[in-house]
């Protein structure tokens, strides 16, 4: 197996604010949104304003480190915290972010909107500041990432469990927001860490062997493998007595002509016809 630990090419959050709950977590379209930075998922319900704040979260992966043709075994996500603002806890939530904008724009608050489908998550009474916070990817997740593999991006969204159930904060002050650098922080951005097998079995008929005949001459004492890949054929030959060797008329005008492996031949097909 093999291991692949890529840092995100882009991280960021969307968040809305508002005086209704529903109205901010129904949102289209985020008021406030941060590209190349921080990013962060939860819910918020301040004293001041008596407002409501929703944040989502996404991050991008650049996945040209691993074959297209790999198959994944296992992937984790790793948020390095900044900080936790909470009086509940909730689950931080990984889900499909293949809607969002290579750069987030503010219309991504709401692509992430319907997707509630988990790809793993991390209860915030685990998180821990300044130190990496590894989420464990569940089997959709994983096979969204190998869906990316043929693209050779990934995108991912967070969101908070609570939101995700339209389970408003309770009242002000009620904060629950998580907060992880992002990936303009060397050394603590975003990483996914990708575990995989081998490659799956080539497309491209030059790249895989499309056909093997093996024939075996017993005067000559010759065994002859053809192998064919796509619409280039090579013929190997080994002699009864010798190494193998490319499969040319001057190969084999030798083969015949060296007397010691003729005696070996003739000697092999007598064996043969006298068990016969």
């Amino acid at each position: 197996m093999a291991q692949s630990i890529i840092v995100a090419i882009n991280s960021g959050y969307l968040r809305l604010t508002g005086a209704d709950y529903a109205t901010v977590q129904g949102g289209s379209a985020a008021s406030l949104v941060g590209n190349n930075i921080s990013t962060a998922a939860g819910q918020r319900h301040y004293v001041s304003g008596d407002a409501y704040e929703i944040y989502r979260g996404g991050v991008e992966f650049n996945l040209s480190a691993i074959p297209s043709t790999a198959e994944l075994v296992s992937a984790t996500l790793s948020l390095v915290g900044i900080s936790i603002t909470k009086h509940t806890d909730f689950d931080l939530t990984i889900i499909n972010g293949s809607d969002l904008a290579s750069v987030l724009v503010a219309a991504d608050y709401g692509e992430l909107l319907d997707e509630a489908v988990s790809y793993g998550l991390l209860n915030t009474s685990s998180w821990v500041a300044e130190s990496y916070n590894d989420i464990i990817v569940n089997s959709i997740g994983l096979a969204a990432i190998q869906t990316g593999l043929a693209a050779g991006v990934v995108r991912l969204g967070l969101r908070s469990s609570l939101d995700i159930s339209v389970t408003s904060p309770g009242a002000a002050p009620d904060y629950q927001c998580i907060y992880a650098y992002g990936s303009d922080t060397v050394g603590k951005e975003p990483k996914l860490t990708v575990t995989y097998v081998g490659t799956i079995h080539p497309t491209d008929p030059v790249t895989r062997v499309t056909g093997l005949t093996h024939r075996y001459d017993r005067r000559r004492g010759i065994y002859e493998l053809e192998i064919s890949m796509g619409d280039v054929t090579s013929v190997l030959q080994r002699p009864y007595a010798g190494s193998p060797q490319r499969a040319t008329a001057k190969a084999q005008d030798d083969v015949e002509a060296a007397p010691i492996i003729e005696k070996a031949v003739e000697k092999a097909v007598r064996e043969v016809d006298a068990k016969e």
